[in-house]
């Protein structure tokens, strides 16, 4: 005899996904390296943290420029992370099973943006806790140094499985195809670029440079990768 362990649909899809994901290292490679290098990021943070006590200590209001660079660097580095652009192709000759299963499409595409959120979230959170930790900004600067790439990540992940979405393929023969070659991957890296670019040439509207204009802007920036995710999310 052997016990029955029953678990929820939702923590079932996830499961199928991480382990979809940790079995297949070209798609670890291709799709999560991002989060490699943050872990990177966070070291060499720390290790040149009297560098950059040093930097913030020789200008005014450097602790709000700490914040935005290592914003930056959080957010570009995430953008490497597309593991939900190929999903939706990788599942190749399985998609049958999906659909014959009496689950919502809702449930199984969650899985995926979950599994994006976990490859990605937890090192950005580390990163951004590292900067806080080094950089000491304002509780206001904190906060949007931990929220801004959450959102950005959120975000990201839903826009790439969109594409994966509008753009699968299935008719591949190695997996390795739908995840290096895929039109849904390239796309989106481009897009996350697209993103971020905005993003940065916002700043340029920014009227006069101070401290406060400086945590003003990332908070809107904050808020405005909020509204777009809450209208991704609903569509």
């Amino acid at each position: 005899e052997k016990e029955l362990k029953v678990s929820s649909l939702r923590k079932t899809l996830f499961l199928k996904e991480l382990s979809h994901f940790t079995k297949n290292s070209m798609y670890m490679l291709n799709c999560g390296l991002g989060s490699l290098f943050l872990v990177i990021g966070a070291v060499v943070w720390v290790i040149k943290r009297d560098w950059v006590l040093s930097f913030s200590g020789s200008l005014p209001g450097a602790e709000i420029l700490l914040v935005l660079i290592g914003i930056a660097i959080i957010c570009l580095i995430t953008s490497m992370n597309v593991v939900t652009a190929p999903s939706i192709s990788i599942e190749g000759k399985t998609m049958w099973l999906i659909n014959s299963l009496p689950i919502r499409g809702k449930d199984v595409l969650m899985a995926k943006l979950n599994l994006h959120m976990m490859v990605s979230s937890p090192f950005a959170l580390i990163c951004s806790i590292v900067c806080a930790v080094v950089a000491k900004p304002t509780v206001l600067s904190t906060i949007t140094l931990i929220a801004m790439p959450q959102f950005f990540i959120l975000l990201a992940g839903m826009i790439n499985l969109m594409l994966g979405l509008r753009f699968a393929h299935f008719d591949w023969t190695n997996e390795t195809v739908a995840i290096k070659q895929g039109s849904s991957v390239v796309l989106s890296l481009f897009l996350n670029w697209g993103i971020l670019i905005a993003l940065g040439l916002s700043f340029l509207l920014i009227p006069q440079i101070t401290p406060f204009a400086l945590e003003i802007y990332t908070v809107i920036c904050t808020a405005l990768l909020a509204v777009a995710s809450a209208i991704v999310y609903r569509i």
